[in-house]
């Protein structure tokens, strides 16, 4: 066993190599991740402040418009708009409107993944302990340690990215929602020129959130994509070592019988051989997928700066009737 181990690792180089390699590789993903979390908590605290900024615009818009609809009633008697035929708001319905969802309610931390990722590391087993005996015997190194620690603990946290960005598209699209049935409402006892330009102030408010909402949707699927790679990743591996370990110590099992069987033993030992080619192929594999993990990591950066870059929201002062 030690002579094949021996020649596994001269046919495929130094593994101490290889796990350098490997973390070289994951640190730089690793160092990047950060970077993104950094960047999507500003993002989340951001999108906060701008549905906080949108709330607080139509707020004041609104009260604008109930001081300017009292003072046109003291000075025109209240019946007509300054330019044109037509009615207005009375000030203490404005006063007295109510969101229709409470947008603070579903702007709430990311739940945890943690309990899924344990029960998918309990399935595979009690098997990571004999795999990781096995593998350090042959090669003098933890596999647990160096590939399955790490790996593990990807797709759980990405799951929770993509929960906050679910929040923030719920969120937006319940400020969507508060401002679409404050402009039906007001549009129902306000009509002229400047109910038409403060119309078109809530249209432009509306479609920009309709496109942050859109761009939030898209990012939690693309996370959601990469953590389900990572998850299967992990599955992949475990499946393949796991089988080798039993040919190994199938194998062990039938040599140890003296005289007995040592052809079947043979033959089991090359199939460890075949598998544990396998092996290497999937820790090839892992390493294009950790570059891979690195490219998705610096896209999404790319995805959030345009996503900040998008058309700005509308800041210009809301146009309100006045007196002639």
């Amino acid at each position: 066993m030690a002579d094949y181990c021996e020649g596994l690792a001269e046919q495929h180089g130094s593994f101490g190599a290889l796990m350098q390699h490997f973390h070289a590789g994951y640190d730089a993903a690793a160092r990047t991740q950060v970077r993104v979390l950094r960047e999507m908590r500003h993002k989340l605290f951001r999108t906060a402040e701008a549905v906080e900024a949108t709330r607080e615009t139509y707020l004041t818009a609104e009260r604008d418009v109930a001081v300017a609809m009292a003072r046109i009633e003291q000075q025109l008697g209240g019946v007509h708009d300054s330019t044109s035929p037509g009615t207005m708001p009375q000030p203490a319905w404005i006063g007295g409107y109510e969101d229709q969802v409470a947008v603070d309610g579903v702007l709430i931390a990311p739940r945890s993944h943690d309990d899924r990722m344990n029960r998918q590391i309990e399935q595979i087993g009690g098997t990571l302990g004999t795999i990781d005996d096995i593998w350090r015997w042959c090669f003098g190194e933890s596999l647990l340690d160096q590939v399955f620690t790490p790996i593990s603990g990807d797709w759980g946290r990405l799951r929770s990215i993509a929960d906050g960005w679910d929040n923030l598209g719920t969120a937006a699209k319940g400020v969507e929602d508060n401002l679409t049935a404050f402009k039906v409402r007001l549009g129902q006892t306000w009509q002229g020129p400047a109910a038409a330009r403060f119309d078109s102030y809530l249209n432009q408010w509306r479609n920009a959130l309709s496109n942050e909402r859109v761009m939030t949707a898209d990012l939690a699927a693309f996370v959601r994509d990469i953590a389900e790679n990572a998850e299967a990743a992990f599955v992949m591996i475990a499946t393949t070592l796991n089988l080798v370990v039993d040919i190994v110590l199938t194998a062990r099992k039938i040599s140890a019988v003296p005289g007995y069987n040592q052809l079947k033993a043979i033959t089991k030992l090359k199939e460890a051989a075949s598998a544990a080619e396998k092996i290497f192929e999937v820790l090839k594999a892992l390493f294009d997928l950790v570059e891979s993990f690195t490219a998705y990591v610096d896209a999404l950066v790319k995805a959030i700066d345009e996503g900040n870059d998008n058309a700005p929201a509308p800041s210009g002062a809301v146009a309100v009737p006045h007196a002639v």
